[in-house]
């Protein structure tokens, strides 16, 4: 498999074309030029295009395909001949997607780049803002920020127009291939751009350093807790910082290691977060997170600011299902300079950590009817009460204890002998910071 800047993981099939250099008697070249990226330089061909063309003119269409140059032109990087019994003189380039491959090259880069036009920090030339215009309204605004956000969380796959267009090789006026009638053919000047909407750099096309789309001057460090795991049971795990950071946005995603720990859901004491439009869980432990705030401006974190809720399906540590033992993460943060910056990740190693889905304010009290002695069991030494009463429930007090400290297990034991008759009981626990009361039954 791959995985891309935003996280996707994606399985990968290769193609492979075989284009005869030389051209049969049946064929001859009747266009070709130059594939040219957004700075209109050239360092691509037509081989990655995914494209079949025809040509249309007056009277019919006509079938190209990819062949060797023509002689004497030995730097074009795109060729197309026709059948040699046509002899076309002018028609539209019209270019078929072969299929409709998934938005490689869109990433949390792109977003930035957005936000930062948005901005006034940088202009785009105008295959950029093609690019950026990912709802094809002709213009660029929050919306086409939150298109590519959902695109990269995978909550959709394609855009509201064509995901990729090829565009004439004019920085002023830039026009679809397909809109300009191409004369005096053959010819063998004729540059084309690629564009895909949302890739705003162009990386879908051609291949740079990635080191690139990491800029920022800004550190950032954050923790995950670790603590003692049981298998079945659901914990929540904080993603924390030690300091204060104000920040546009933050992209994370695959943290743990899917046979070990299971994402069930993920939420934010900063920002309000929905299921398949903030974050994203598919199986195989594909999961991806990206909090922006609903105007993408500047926020704060600090101390504990991304809870995941997990079910453990092993007994051990979180630490030993943290995928980044094994490979990097995609975690990713929109500093407040507006660039992209991949933070450091530490352990922040807790004691112990408590099942959600039991509510450990309220102690345990058993067995309730009982016959017996009566048992108060609390989560831990620290959560124990300072003092323990009994009352009847004419309000007469049976029992009074100062609990100084509990068994092994945090129990308290209530004789049965304090009981002195069958009925209805009030037990009234009394916590450093609050009271407990409760209705008990002896038998």
């Amino acid at each position: 498999f791959v995985r891309d800047l935003a996280g996707n993981r994606t399985s990968c099939f290769s193609t492979l074309e075989i284009v005869s250099k030389a051209n049969g008697p049946n064929s001859k070249n009747i266009l070709g030029g130059k594939i040219l990226n957004y700075q209109l330089q050239s360092n691509a061909s037509t081989n990655r295009l995914n494209f079949n063309f025809k040509l249309q003119n007056d009277t019919k269409n006509l079938n190209l395909y990819p062949c060797g140059e023509p002689v004497n032109f030995p730097d074009l990087n795109y060729s197309l001949c026709v059948d040699s019994t046509q002899n076309p003189m002018e028609g539209y380039l019209i270019p078929q997607l072969i299929s409709n491959t998934p938005l490689v090259g869109v990433t949390t880069y792109d977003l930035v780049q957005i936000i930062r036009k948005l901005f006034g920090l940088v202009k785009f030339n105008a295959y950029e803002a093609l690019a950026a215009d990912v709802d094809c309204d002709d213009q660029i605004t929050i919306f086409d920020i939150f298109d590519i956000k959902r695109l990269v969380l995978g909550s959709i796959s394609k855009f509201k127009c064509e995901s990729v267009q090829l565009y004439t090789a004019d920085k002023l006026n830039p026009k679809k291939v397909s809109d300009e009638k191409i004369f005096n053919l053959p010819r063998f000047d004729f540059d084309m751009v690629p564009v895909i909407k949302g890739d705003i750099n162009g990386s879908g096309f051609f291949f740079h350093n990635k080191v690139d789309e990491y800029r920022s001057a800004q550190d950032f460090k954050f923790y995950v807790d670790n603590f003692k795991v049981r298998q079945g049971v659901e914990y929540d795990v904080w993603i924390s910082t030690a300091e204060e950071y104000n920040v546009y946005g933050i992209q994370l995603g695959q943290l743990f290691d899917e046979n070990k720990l299971e994402v069930l859901n993920i939420s934010s004491p900063v920002i309000n977060l929905n299921k398949d439009v903030d974050y994203i869980i598919n199986k195989g432990g594909d999961w991806r997170c990206l909090l922006l705030s609903h105007d993408v401006s500047l926020f704060k974190i600090s101390g504990n600011f991304l809870r995941i809720r997990i079910k453990a399906k092993f007994d051990g540590m979180v630490n030993e299902a943290m995928s980044s033992k094994h490979y990097p993460v995609p975690l990713f943060v929109i500093g407040s300079d507006i660039e992209l910056a991949v933070p450091k990740l530490a352990e922040n190693n807790i004691t112990s950590a408590v099942d959600v889905n039991v509510d450990h304010t309220i102690p345990r009290v058993y067995p309730n009817p009982f016959n017996g002695d009566l048992l108060i069991e609390n989560v831990n030494s620290k959560d124990v009460p300072k003092t323990v009463e009994v009352f009847t429930m004419e309000g007469k007090i049976v029992y009074h204890g100062d609990i100084m400290k509990t068994g092994h297990d945090n129990r308290i034991i209530i004789s049965k002998d304090v009981f002195d008759y069958s009925g209805m009981y009030l037990l009234v626990l009394n916590y450093q910071d609050h009271i407990h009361k409760q209705i008990v039954l002896k038998y």
